[in-house]
């Protein structure tokens, strides 16, 4: 009898340590840190979308399954309007043309006219300067990138065969993309290696049926590729190894990041054959269905883990799209929706991007909002998130929307106001309140903090192509009507908030 309860207790002893360790190990994946995903995609306008253009010609469902079950920003933008700056603010929280300086400039003239222009802004000099994936990364987070990178990784190895200033450089523990999609080396890359070294060549190929041949369709430079290289494949080869990061990681203790950068619907335009001729916007609408398509896998795979709960999901686009005014003529799309511009513009078209952030549980369903916001605030977000500082000289334009995401009333500093820069022709724009001011091309110079003229110039010469542009968003989101005549006041007063966000070197 006393055996028999000997082995009873026994078994009660064992059942509790049983018990107790399930608890803890609920207790653990309760209080587990959200996963993050940020899903961008390349030259994707906010038109092109249906959730924000009910007449859009290309259905994008899965986009759709983001708006309508998460945040859905109408005043979201990037911090330049083409790619590699863009991409530069978003992952250090850092406005690119603080880059402008003495260091990197050269002169140029055109139309008689001398003026500056710097290099692109990108990581390949910032070797050790905080990013979103170093700072999750220190705070426990495991990070990865998938996709474009185009900021600054070398293109040719060294005797070891590796390519230097690349994300494992950055923050990232792991990387599998390619540099650029319509730029040699054609060539997938696995962290710091190619995985097929770019050994044979292919010629410059040009688009099909498109408005301009060296820009859209199935366009891309001549240049070193891998013998194996397929673009149709480029695309679902990049989506499929970050499904099989997601299915890989729904069980990791240790929370995860994952910048999923997307070469499309940037040229080279492939869309998979159950897209092809399906959209109403012709090769390109095709290609936007494609990549909602594989979107939409991704959003599969969390659901499928059981980790979609748990995982907050940002999607937005690093520019405005290509999209020009004959191919508005030609499909009746708007791709940049009823905004002035596109693509390397400083119009609302160029800069003014999808915004939307899925996060159940913790950010209402189907839910709107119009405040200010910027690639560059993911960086003070997710250091809100974690609940870290972050260091003196990171995050320089971040501000936290976290917030705004949470419907909770801000307690530190926000968002008042945000500068874009033009890289074609090296000038800026701030936007406060509900104004905004556009330097005119060729007239101003800056760098190394500081702006020259220091004052507005009467720009209406013509030796000068453009003039100072005032526009109020709110009465005229698209631009049509310069007050800076009407207003010189404000003008003036836009203008010396501008000079002291150029000279004080940050935003916050």
């Amino acid at each position: 009898m006393k055996k028999r309860k000997n082995i009873t207790s026994l078994f009660v002893a064992a059942l509790a340590i049983v018990v107790s360790n399930f608890n803890l190990v609920l207790a653990k994946q309760e209080n587990k840190a959200p996963n993050i995903i940020i899903i961008l995609a390349d030259d994707l306008g906010i038109g092109d979308t249906t959730c924000y253009n009910p007449d859009s010609k290309i259905p994008t469902p899965n986009i759709d399954r983001l708006a309508n079950e998460g945040m859905m920003f109408t005043d979201a933008h990037a911090p330049a309007s083409i790619c590699v700056p863009s991409r530069y603010g978003l992952l250090t929280g850092r406005y690119p043309f603080r880059e402008w300086s003495s260091k990197n400039e050269r002169i140029r003239t055109r139309n008689g006219v001398e003026w500056v222009n710097y290099s692109s802004t990108n990581l390949r000099a910032h070797k050790g300067k905080t990013t979103i994936a170093s700072l999750l990364k220190s705070n426990g987070y495991k990070t990865s990138c998938f996709g474009k990178w185009h900021l600054g990784i070398s293109h040719v190895p060294d005797e070891n065969g590796v390519l230097d200033y690349g994300p494992t450089d950055h923050g990232f523990d792991y990387y599998f993309g390619i540099d650029a999609p319509e730029i040699p080396p054609y060539a997938f890359i696995e962290n710091n290696r190619f995985v097929v070294p770019p050994t044979d060549r292919i010629e410059e190929q040009l688009g099909v049926d498109v408005i301009n041949p060296k820009a859209q369709g199935a366009h891309w430079y001549a240049g070193k590729a891998s013998p194996d290289w397929d673009f149709n494949a480029c695309l679902p080869t990049i989506n499929q190894k970050s499904v099989d990061y997601i299915k890989e990681n729904a069980k990791s203790e240790k929370p995860y990041f994952m910048y999923l950068s997307y070469p499309a619907p940037h040229a080279p335009w492939f869309p998979t054959e159950q897209f092809k001729g399906k959209s109403g916007a012709g090769q390109y609408g095709d290609y936007v269905m494609t990549l909602d398509w594989c979107i939409g896998k991704v959003l599969d795979a969390l659901e499928a883990t059981g980790t979609k709960d748990n995982t907050l999901v940002i999607f937005s686009s690093d520019n405005g799209a290509y999209w020009l005014k004959e191919d508005l003529e030609r499909f009746d799309h708007r791709a940049n929706l009823h905004y002035k511009g596109g693509k390397g513009s400083l119009y609302e078209g160029g800069h003014r991007m999808p915004f939307l952030a899925r996060w159940p549980e913790k950010i209402k369903a189907g839910s709107t909002s119009d405040k200010l916001v910027c690639f560059t605030d993911m960086m003070a977000t997710f250091a809100e998130m974690v609940g870290t500082n972050l260091p003196s000289d990171a995050g320089e334009d971040s501000f936290s929307m976290l917030p705004y995401l949470l419907d909770e009333k801000p307690q530190g500093l926000i968002r008042q106001d945000l500068v874009n820069a033009h890289y074609g022709v090296y000038t800026i724009a701030l936007r406060k309140g509900d104004y905004k001011l556009i330097l005119p091309y060729w007239v101003y110079k800056i760098k190394d903090r500081t702006i020259e003229p220091e004052q507005l110039v009467d720009t209406s010469s013509k030796r000068y192509p453009k003039i100072v542009e005032l526009y109020n968003l709110k009465d005229d989101p698209s631009e049509t009507k310069n007050l800076t005549s009407e207003m010189p006041e404000k003008a003036q007063e836009m203008f010396e908030a501008l000079v002291s966000n150029i000279k004080k070197g940050k935003s916050r």
